[in-house]
């Protein structure tokens, strides 16, 4: 993990008290520990800059066995302190579209419309707890939805992501929903439920663009995705609930799976509401 930032968890333990314990270990050093009966309890502990080892053991005293001699942890999250400085790019795109790369890219993207036809380069993925792609986005103020045909793409990795996404925020640890598929063509549905969780996924059938359709529906905190091959007959991938404010994102997503890869896709955007 890459500090500095704040980390919680949830954790308990049943052990015999004071000497067996549930201990937490940051670069090797504890910096805390449990014992004895508890229930489950939240934690919140700063984490240094810089590339950090993070470590969870339950450790015995060799004599006495009480309880269910054993330690739990759960719902591990972080949000990082670090400030995302994003460099958006609007002479190449109709108002009110803008693009950028999100996160630490290992090739910048890029992203023009020609005929209606929008063009998105980008690197990177939209995985783990953080994500490093292109996206072209606009504001979103409340409920709404985007259908895009995409067109065209490479086949790069399969754990690739093109598509379309509502994100909170143009940080790399941001909150989002995707629907899209793989460079191979698989429909995918991703999310992150809270800011610097872990991404959630969903696959299903496999199409081949031009013949690809997606869609992507906000209503409150509820995300909806949809795919088709034709444009009229859509299947929903899933549906999850995501808090996210008021104001946020929403557009094309472009990851090529890979960070010294660029993806190019092509997009015909059919609706975005509102």
């Amino acid at each position: 993990m890459v500090g500095p930032g704040t980390l919680s968890f949830w954790w308990k333990v049943s052990s015999e008290t004071n000497y067996d314990f549930l201990r937490f270990y940051v670069g090797g050093v504890e910096v805390g520990r449990i014992s004895g009966e508890t229930g489950w309890g939240q934690t919140n502990f700063s984490i240094g800059t810089g590339t950090q080892t993070l470590r969870w053991a339950y450790t015995k005293d060799g004599y006495t066995t009480m309880g269910q001699d054993a330690g739990w942890v759960d719902q591990v999250s972080f949000v990082s302190n670090v400030t995302a400085t994003v460099i958006t790019d609007v002479a190449s795109l109709p108002a009110p579209w803008q693009t950028a790369d999100i996160g630490n890219v290992g090739l910048a993207g890029s992203a023009s419309v020609s005929n209606d036809l929008y063009t998105v380069s980008g690197s990177g993925t939209i995985s783990g707890t953080t994500d490093n792609f292109r996206i072209v986005y606009q504001p979103l103020s409340g409920d709404g939805e985007i259908t895009v045909r995409i067109n065209s793409v490479q086949n790069t990795s399969a754990s690739g992501c093109i598509g379309v996404i509502i994100r909170e925020s143009l940080l790399s640890g941001s909150e989002y929903a995707f629907m899209g598929i793989s460079p191979d063509g698989t429909f995918r549905w991703q999310l992150r439920s809270q800011t610097g969780g872990l991404t959630s996924s969903t696959t299903a059938s496999i199409v081949t663009p031009p013949n690809s359709w997606v869609r992507l529906v906000r209503m409150g905190d509820t995300f909806s995705g949809f795919g088709s091959s034709d444009g009229t007959t859509w299947t929903q991938l899933s549906s999850n609930n995501i808090t996210m404010a008021s104001s946020i994102y929403i557009g094309l997503a472009v990851a090529s799976g890979s960070s010294n890869t660029l993806n190019t896709a092509t997009f015909t955007i059919t609706t975005v509401v509102p």
